[in-house]
């Protein structure tokens, strides 16, 4: 932070230039507000005339129109054409400039002013000139930065207050304005300073106020930069997480980064992004002994924080952080584990879920070969496809169960006949065959007696999925045929209206109640 030789502002003032050059004035008018330009109209006589606010000129124009964008005939600027009796005792336009240079006093030093820009048309817009406030003042020289900004209370308008922190204003006071930085005056002003290898160009970050702050406090910015290590930056620079993995003071590459000059080679060359993720994971297996390269950090590096991380905690009855890292860091060595599991947190979902499986289907845990399979990728699939035995085994004894109580509805007309669906997989291959999604969506309420599935076949291919009815509380809600027939035919229609007639009537659904048999639920 700040020396205490710049506490006073008339010593930090003097890096400053007294008046706003004649360079930064055309600037902020003819770049920055070149938005800010209109042609006035007015009519004298019966003829219009129109006043240019860039060029100053004033000339006969022919039947323009409010709001219309034209060339000015003598400057040729664009300008927006205002009726000069029409809204503007409200125009005002308004914007925020950053503007870079050198220091007055000091050659390694460079300065920025933020200036707000205002050009006010509601009085006489032939007078009107870009006016300029200085609401912030800037600093930086290696090893320091310093900040005063305007206050904003009017009996203290002129003076300014010291910064505790440096900020862009662009992103405070300024914020709801439009906001400009010069970034020609950046490569000028940094010329020749020890700022122009900072490397700034990398970070474009609102008007670069963050990364000069960086860049004068900690000398390590160029390197880790250069080095490949931007996203650390960047993570300083947002206010971002950088778990105190870099020593932002230190002098030499070895302390910046706590490793050794082998480790920053094979960092170098391990291909990977590195992150201040990365990072931590890399530093925190060393300290547990897991010894991670930074490819393994780079893959496991979700699994030191958040959700993950507490998830490994609550593994701890089976196995301990350390053990279960270890453990997905070998599986990651095969490739046919990597293929499926590209990333540390996707290789322990895998693990967690199959230890899971395994409690369910009642395998012992305690035996390290079982809880640590030698690939994960092929015992997971193992384990899920006994799980999916074991759940069909259990939907289709539901089904078998309904079989008795659904008989009554079987039907028989027109070469056409209905029945039941016998089980999960024969509900699976109708949706197939039809394509529709009888199978996926509707067994389990089938099979829990939410919903009633008949198929419909033709009595000469009684095996052939031909049409697929849903029956819901006494009413029929679907009746599907293929991808080439979804609605019924003519023939369908009447064979299901014959159904309702006989099997869903009133005197049906009145027997059924008092037989306590279910009416029926949806596929």
């Amino acid at each position: 932070m700040a020396d205490n030789k710049y506490s006073d502002f008339s010593v930090f003032k003097a890096h400053f230039p007294n008046v706003i050059s004649d360079e930064i004035q055309d600037y902020a008018t003819n770049q920055v507000l070149e938005w800010s330009c209109y042609l006035f109209t007015r009519r004298v006589k019966g003829i219009q005339f129109g006043f240019c606010t860039h060029c100053k000129e004033e000339y006969v124009t022919e039947n323009l129109k409010h709001k219309d964008s034209v060339k000015c005939k003598k400057c040729g600027w664009l300008c927006q054409v205002k009726a000069n009796g029409l809204g503007r005792s409200t125009l005002i336009d308004e914007a925020y400039l950053l503007y870079y240079m050198k220091s007055e006093i000091n050659p390694d030093a460079i300065i920025a002013q933020g200036y707000y820009l205002k050009r006010n048309y509601t009085g006489d817009y032939r007078e009107t000139e870009t006016e300029f406030k200085v609401i912030a003042m800037y600093l930086f020289e290696p090893g320091h930065s310093k900040m005063y900004r305007r206050a904003y209370w009017p009996e203290e308008e002129n003076s300014f207050k010291e910064c505790k922190k440096v900020f862009s204003e662009a992103a405070m006071s300024m914020n709801y304005k439009a906001c400009y930085h010069a970034k020609h005056s950046i490569r000028a002003a940094v010329k020749g300073t020890p700022f122009q290898y900072c490397t700034w160009e990398r970070y474009d970050n609102l008007d670069y106020i963050g990364i000069f702050d960086l860049a004068a406090n900690y000398q390590c910015i160029e390197f880790l930069t250069k080095v490949g290590l931007q996203r650390v930056v960047e993570a300083k620079l947002g206010a971002g997480q950088t778990y105190g993995v870099i020593n932002w003071r230190g002098k030499t590459p070895e302390k910046v980064l706590r490793l050794s000059k082998r480790e920053i080679k094979d960092m170098r060359a391990s291909g990977v992004t590195i992150t201040p993720e990365v990072l931590n994971c890399y530093h925190r297996s060393h300290r547990q002994g897991l010894n991670y390269t930074f490819v393994e950090a780079y893959v496991m590096k979700d699994l030191e924080e958040g959700y993950y991380s507490g998830e490994i905690r609550r593994m701890i009855e089976l196995a301990t952080a350390p053990q279960i890292k270890k453990y997905l860091v070998k599986q990651y060595g095969k490739s046919e584990v990597r293929e499926n599991y590209r990333t540390g947190s996707a290789l322990f979902v895998a693990w967690r879920d199959y230890t899971r499986e395994c409690e369910e289907l009642g395998m012992n845990l305690k035996q390290d070969h079982i809880l640590f399979p030698n690939n994960i990728y092929r015992s997971h699939q193992k384990t899920m496809k006994k799980i999916q035995v074991k759940v069909d085994e259990a939907l289709n004894g539901l089904i078998a169960a309904r079989l008795p109580d659904l008989e009554v509805f079987k039907f028989e007309k027109f070469g056409l006949f209905l029945r039941p669906a016998a089980s999960k997989e024969e509900l699976f291959a109708e949706g197939a065959a039809l394509e529709h999604c009888v199978g996926s969506h509707y067994t389990k309420d089938y099979a829990n007696g939410k919903t009633d599935i008949f198929l419909i076949r033709q009595t000469a291919a009684p095996d052939k999925p031909y049409y697929t009815m849903e029956v819901k509380n006494g009413k029929v809600l679907q009746c599907e045929g293929g991808k080439e027939s979804r609605e019924k035919t003519k023939l369908v229609e009447e064979f299901v209206n014959a159904f309702v007639a006989e099997k869903l009537s009133p005197k049906v659904k009145t027997r059924k109640a008092k037989s306590n048999k279910p009416q029926g639920v949806a596929v």
